[in-house]
């Protein structure tokens, strides 16, 4: 076991490394624990053999211990819903992964650990620390073109392209809803995949933030295409791939047992690829049901040949029962009574479309020209289309709309905000209102802004999460808070009641000497949400409401000290978890290290908690929370060394750490 080590300005113990070393080279911290383990380093960042990085908790910054690496290869006809099959790895006990790995054959990376969302890269990662969001569950409602609930659909969460599985899937219920569990649609690739017989193929990334609403996902019609592949024998092939790659999740089916299969999720008979014992034949079909594909016998020269076969007789037979349908269409259409549609506060930029399952039809110019509208005699909605792409659902009742003569299509009603704005004092104020969406850092540019005078009646056209930003007028004193505008609708009211803005912020920052921070970045985390980085000046941080579980990220910019001369000086910036009561004080860590480590020349990676540096020079670390720390450090052939360190608080005796690494074994 390595020895603890309080390290002092000047070491007043220096070991030499061995007898091949001079002692005059470096000082070096006693003990340290030598391994050809690889840690996060320069050399194998690039290296294309070895991979090394640590997981960390992305609020804490503490390691992950024993987390799970999936090389996952990708899928030619991958399948909603499909086990993993990739080969895995685990982590260490202080979170660090090391390994030989073949980077061609294994196209993507995906990290991920028990209570925590994953993280998924393609070939490499792009950091030596990767930091995992806590397990949040994101909660899925599909619904269908009538904007009605769907049970039974599979919902697949995949974070890598569509040829690679689903890291979490679900099947919906009664009411159309989903919970998955460790998803984290805020990392690189999110993709949602729907795959039900009723439904086109789901293939979305929402946007959605923890809130009382799920993500909802709305579908067209699909049409299922049903059959059976045999051989040139007649005999049922089983796990052979149907569908087509419209996207790269497909849609594709496998075959079962007895041959059959069942691909959902395209909109309209179509041709249907076969993929089997590495061939390929294409399928031109314009019926869905009851298909009888048989697989080409092998290529005499074994060449992966893609072969079109014409079903010439079903699809004459076909052909002929899509024209007499169209004849058939028309005439019923013809026959179809008229009247007036008419549109109410639809935005100038909307439209207006009336939909049966399997058609569609566009009224803008009838509705502009004041010309009657055919009505269908099938179940049929108007889907009203705004010029921010929001959509509203209106289902169509034909017997309602004849006794009429006319429809009134009426646009959503604004949502009023109600409440009033008050200073500590309970007095009303005047403030100027922003409304922006999360993480909009544009705050000269809000959704909505207007001037109030204490009492609130804010008409705003939005839903979802959202930040208010309340600025006192004369003042300049903020308060922002996150605001959820429920779904739109004709009557819609949000109460926030009363609304205090106080004087002076809920949060003050100190730099390591107990001093105002007067140069630096203040960032919160909170589970589920991206960064935010809000304003700090005079010593006020304006952020939104502070919540317990968040965490404070202070990134100060130091000046260099004074008493010690090296040119490479790296801030690291400390994190705080907001708890009990505020407001709250937080003061950047001073803790500093000073890394003076050899390695004949080769650059070295030095990992301490969540941070890693590439060094080749002696570098002051400052910004290190005070206490003991393991200190990982790496370089291209040499040995890695871990060491047990402890640092002091800011303006206490800076700890130094000389090193020598010795060539590998």
């Amino acid at each position: 076991m390595p020895l603890l080590s309080r390290c002092r300005d000047t070491i007043a113990l220096t070991l030499a490394l061995s007898a091949s070393l001079s002692t005059s080279l470096l000082g070096q911290t006693p003990n340290p624990t030598w391994t050809e383990t690889v840690y996060p380093s320069p050399h194998s960042k690039a290296d294309k053999r070895w991979l090394a990085f640590r997981v960390v908790d992305k609020l804490t910054g503490a390691p992950i211990p024993n987390a799970e690496l999936l090389l996952i290869d990708e899928a030619a006809a991958p399948v909603t819903g499909a086990p993993i099959k990739a080969p895995r790895k685990l982590g260490d006990e202080d979170g660090f992964f090391s390994l030989e790995i073949d980077r061609k054959h294994h196209q993507w990376l995906c990290v991920r650990a028990e209570g925590y969302c994953q993280h998924m890269e393609m070939g490499a990662f792009d950091d030596e620390v990767i930091a995992l969001s806590p397990s949040v569950a994101v909660p899925v409602q599909v619904r269908d073109w009538r904007n009605q609930p769907v049970s039974g659909a599979i919902v697949g969460f995949c974070s890598g392209c569509g040829h690679t599985p689903d890291l979490v899937h679900g099947i919906t219920g009664a009411t159309g809803l989903v919970t998955l569990p460790g998803v984290d649609v805020l990392q690189g690739i999110a993709d949602f995949y729907v795959s039900h017989p009723d439904l086109e193929l789901g293939y979305t990334s929402p946007t959605w933030f923890p809130s009382t609403q799920p993500m909802v996902i709305r579908l067209d019609p699909g049409i299922p295409h049903r059959g059976i592949v045999v051989d040139q024998e007649g005999k049922p092939i089983v796990g052979a791939a149907v569908g087509i790659s419209d996207v790269h999740r497909g849609p594709w089916a496998l075959t079962r047992q007895d041959g059959t299969f069942e691909v959902f999720g395209l909109d309209a008979a179509c041709d249907l690829h076969v993929k089997h014992a590495g061939r390929k034949a294409i399928f031109s079909c314009l019926t869905t049901e009851n298909l009888r594909l048989k697989f080409p016998e092998p290529d005499p020269d074994g060449r992966d040949t893609v072969v079109v076969y014409h079903l010439t007789e079903v699809i004459m037979a076909a052909r002929k029962a899509d024209e007499d349908r169209e004849d058939l269409d028309k005439l019923r259409e013809a026959a179809w009574p008229k009247v007036l549609v008419r549109t109410v506060d639809l935005p100038e930029d909307g439209s207006v479309t009336m939909r049966t399952k399997n058609k569609r039809w566009k009224l803008d110019d009838l509705i502009s020209t004041a010309t009657p509208v055919a009505i269908p005699d099938d179940e049929f909605v108007f889907e009203l289309t705004g010029d921010d792409r929001s959509t509203r659902i209106i289902k169509g009742n034909r017997e309602q709309a004849l006794r009429d003569g006319l429809v009134r299509l009426n646009w959503y009603r604004p949502t009023i905000i109600e409440g009033i704005i008050v200073n500590e004092q309970g007095d009303s104020i005047s403030a100027d209102i922003h409304i922006e969406h999360l993480h909009n850092r544009h705050v000269d540019e809000p959704y909505f802004k207007t001037e109030v005078e204490g009492a609130i009646s804010l008409p705003v056209p939005l839903e979802g999460m959202h930040t208010l930003t309340i600025r006192e007028r004369y003042s300049g004193a903020i308060r922002r808070m996150p605001i959820e505008l429920p779904p739109r609708g004709d009557k819609v009211f949000v109460d926030i009641g009363r609304v205090v803005v106080p004087e002076q912020s809920q949060l003050t920052v100190r730099a390591p000497d107990g001093t105002p921070l007067t140069k630096g970045d203040v960032h919160l985390l909170r589970l589920g949400f991206r960064t935010w980085e809000f304003e700090y000046e005079n010593d006020q941080w304006w952020g939104p409401d502070l919540q317990q579980g968040d965490h404070v990220i202070v990134a100060a910019k130091l000046d260099p000290p004074k008493d010690l001369d090296v040119d490479t000086i790296i801030d690291v910036s400390s994190r705080f978890k907001i708890e009990g009561e505020g407001p709250w004080t937080v003061q950047q860590h001073g803790g500093e290290v000073l890394l003076d480590i050899d390695a004949n020349g080769a650059k070295v990676g030095v990992t301490v908690g969540a941070h890693h540096i590439s060094l080749t020079k002696p570098t002051l670390l400052r910004g290190l929370a005070p206490g003991k720390h393991k200190v990982f450090i790496s370089a291209a052939g040499r040995r890695s060394a871990t060491v047990d360190i402890e640092v002091a608080s800011a303006g206490k005796d800076r700890c130094t750490l000389r090193l020598a690494l010795p060539p590998a074994k």
